[in-house]
């Protein structure tokens, strides 16, 4: 594989507030130059490496492992090939770890056989299946391969390649507890506004503004601002050029056609909310909303439907129609801000690097944790970064363990979480330009573009557009004590 280019070609300046950025063409007031063109490498200026590097790791690893047989309950059958043309595979260690919901339960060695160059041969690992798997949980197999001695390009142990895969062993799920006995909820209604008090939270939903517009449990705010329809994401390089290039017609690129919809600039006009007290402890508030723009006046029609549960519950429900006429979108979920005080960022589900459904094979499904701040790529040309892939589960939570955990009804989804704004990103050109905000900005997506390679080569893949027609998804919302 070739790779163009190998690092971006910025040069280093300091700003009139002594912050340094990197510059790109045009910055140095000459007349011809390809703008960002030059900032379209695999690693930084610096040698900091970009999250697809990592992708790039994995494609390019010497040892591959193919499942035979999991099904087995305490053995995994596997072939192991070597791709290496030259030598064996007596200079790598290896080892296996067995995940249970993302957290390693146990690991050994994993005696390598002697293999050729080009070679494959069979590998049975003995495995030990945990006789108390929590209810719903998911099992992973994660092999990794190091280094046995240093090289002139790496120190002993560094890893060379990962493999993984899901086991086939599972534990019932249990029942959701009784609606009967939880605590009640009062429901009160006036103004166009419906609250609802519980135990240990409250509500309230705003008719004008169709919005779930506060929301607190154990006297701490949890929301700044409420969920939305969520379709435009900051372009990347690959979506189109935020700066006119005269060498790529503008027309060609899905920016051209999000933006010529107005989605970088959309309107959501409130139409009607409808709140039922299903039980003395269930409150259902459904809100519709049209989501367009001055060129597109009905792009979207969005129902959410929040079922709140006296135990602080909320499940959101979420119809959406897509107005026929637009070509591909950026995503499809809802937005929201929330308590600047919710740092802590931990996530079941692919990373823990920025990965995308065309750019996630070597993404291992495991528990991460990281903070917020944490999860921003520093792109030199400001643009969409921190993509998480096949999320089950997300916890968002203060230093005192206290926040909100996320699941969804369609088994996984796609996170950000950042303290920038899609619309801040997209009108920063360089990286000084960009101030972060104290909330969170949580971007929940049912389905998300693909990153494809357009900047200078393939557009994203027809299987990984975002296409036009009716989305059904769901967000379950519980907080953590």
């Amino acid at each position: 594989g070739f790779v163009w280019d190998w690092v971006d070609q910025g040069l280093l300046l300091t700003d009139e507030n002594g912050v340094e950025y990197w510059a790109y063409g045009g910055d140095f007031g000459e007349e011809i130059h390809d703008d960002n063109f030059c900032i379209n490498g695999m690693i930084f200026p610096d040698r900091t490496v970009h999250p697809p590097m990592y992708e790039y790791k994995y494609l390019l690893q010497p040892i591959w492992v193919k499942a035979v047989d999991l099904n087995q309950p305490y053995a995994a059958s596997l072939t192991i090939f070597n791709e290496n043309f030259f030598t064996d595979l007596s200079g790598y260690t290896g080892r296996y770890e067995i995940l249970i919901d993302g957290v390693v339960q146990d690991s050994g060695d994993i005696k390598i056989p002697e293999i050729g160059p080009q070679q494959t041969k069979k590998l049975t690992l003995k495995l030990n299946k945990p006789d108390d798997m929590p209810a719903g949980a998911e099992a992973h197999l994660t092999l990794r391969f190091f280094l046995k001695d240093g090289t002139a390009w790496a120190e002993a142990g560094h890893e060379v390649a990962t493999e993984q895969f899901k086991l086939p062993w599972s534990a019932p799920i249990k029942p959701e507890p009784v609606s009967s006995k939880l605590p009640p909820i009062t429901l009160k209604q006036g103004d166009g506004l419906a609250k609802l008090v519980g135990e240990n939270f409250e509500m309230v939903f705003d008719q004008t503004a169709g919005a779930l517009v506060e929301w607190s449990t154990n006297g701490q705010a949890i929301l700044t601002e409420g969920p939305k329809l969520n379709v435009w994401r900051s372009p990347t390089d690959n979506d189109g050029f935020k700066k006119a290039q005269d060498f790529m017609p503008p027309m060609m690129k899905d920016l051209w056609h999000w933006k010529n919809a107005g989605l970088d600039k959309v309107i959501h006009t409130a139409e009607a909310m409808v709140v039922e007290q299903i039980n003395a402890s269930t409150v259902k508030v459904t809100l519709q909303s049209i989501v367009g723009s001055d060129s597109q006046l009905e792009a979207f029609i969005h129902q959410h439907t929040y079922t709140v549960r006296g135990d602080g519950s909320v499940h959101m429900e979420n119809d959406v129609q897509v107005n026929v006429a637009m070509k591909n979108l950026p995503r499809i979920g809802i937005t929201m801000q929330l308590n600047s005080a919710f740092e802590q960022f931990d996530y079941f589900g692919r990373g823990p690097f920025e990965n995308y459904r065309d750019r996630n094979a070597g993404s291992l499904v495991a528990l991460h944790e990281s903070t917020v701040t944490d999860q921003f790529v520093n792109y030199i040309m400001p643009q969409a970064n921190g993509n998480k892939t096949d999320v089950r589960k997300l916890w968002l939570k203060d230093g005192s363990g206290k926040g909100l955990e996320i699941s969804t009804d369609s088994g996984v989804m796609e996170v950000t979480a950042s303290h920038y704004t899609e619309s801040d990103i997209y009108q920063a050109m360089h990286t000084n330009e960009l101030n972060p905000i104290e909330n969170v900005v949580l971007n929940l997506d049912h389905i998300h573009s693909a990153i494809g390679g357009a900047s200078c080569g393939p557009a994203t893949l027809e299987e990984y557009h975002v296409k036009p027609g009716s989305y059904k998804f769901g967000f379950v919302f519980r907080p953590v004590k």
